[in-house]
């Protein structure tokens, strides 16, 4: 399944993923014709324990998911791979735990733990997400599995007013590190949105945004809308 991932991404402008949680959920992603879906752990954890997004789930949590769910949809699975669970090792056996469970890829993060818990997340260096990466590069066993490198950065609007150039910055050098693909979580201003599509070599995700749909956000410049 996961080698369906690129071409689906190739042939879509952009390729909406809309995310699934229980079994109703991904039957109705299959029946409506989508052709990728996302396993995220906000409602992961609001459907499996009734909690927030707030770092509560383990890799085994979203595993599971992924198992249950991925006979369902019949499409690839996008998952949400937190920040891989710890360090470099961490994040190899979360893939090779992941790509088994029958995920198609997975994105890490590079927040610290807790993210949702204030308003400007805490970053890693970009080196510690750089290294994650590569890790998550090498652990896994089929090539067309996707590793995407997200970045937080440009949330931190209130403690840093070049959040948006810093994640551009970041993405370029996660790509630079053996990502197949970047992952912008908040918003960019149409300036950096150029500065990353005239630089990025891999597919664009970003998330949808209200009042907006996935065709104008891939008009901004996405790939993937989830």
């Amino acid at each position: 399944m996961a080698n369906t991932l690129r071409h689906a991404i190739a042939a879509a402008k952009p390729l909406a993923v809309p995310s699934v949680h229980d079994g109703i959920s991904a039957l109705l992603v299959r029946e409506l014709g989508f052709q990728a879906a996302y396993v995220g752990s906000y409602a992961t954890g609001a459907t499996k324990y009734g909690v927030p997004d707030i770092g509560y789930l383990g890799l085994e949590d979203m595993a599971d998911q992924v198992r249950r769910l991925a006979p369902l949809v019949e499409v690839p699975i996008i998952v949400d791979g937190e920040g891989g669970w710890g360090n470099p090792l961490h994040v190899a056996h979360a893939v090779r735990v992941l790509e088994r469970a029958g995920a198609a890829a997975t994105h890490i993060e590079d927040h610290v733990f807790g993210k949702h818990l204030k308003a400007d997340p805490d970053l890693e260096t970009v080196r510690q997400t750089v290294d994650k990466i590569k890790a998550a590069v090498d652990a896994r066993s089929d090539a067309d599995f996707m590793v995407i490198g997200r970045t937080d950065a440009s949330k931190r609007g209130a403690a840093s007013a070049d959040g948006p150039a810093q994640a551009v910055e970041r993405m370029l050098a996660y790509q630079e590190a053996g990502a197949d693909g970047v992952f912008i979580a908040g918003r960019l201003d149409e300036q950096h949105w150029s500065v990353l599509k005239a630089k990025a070599e891999v597919p664009v995700f970003t998330v949808d945004f209200p009042g907006y749909s996935a065709a104008e956000v891939g008009a901004w410049g996405a790939d993937v809308v989830l």
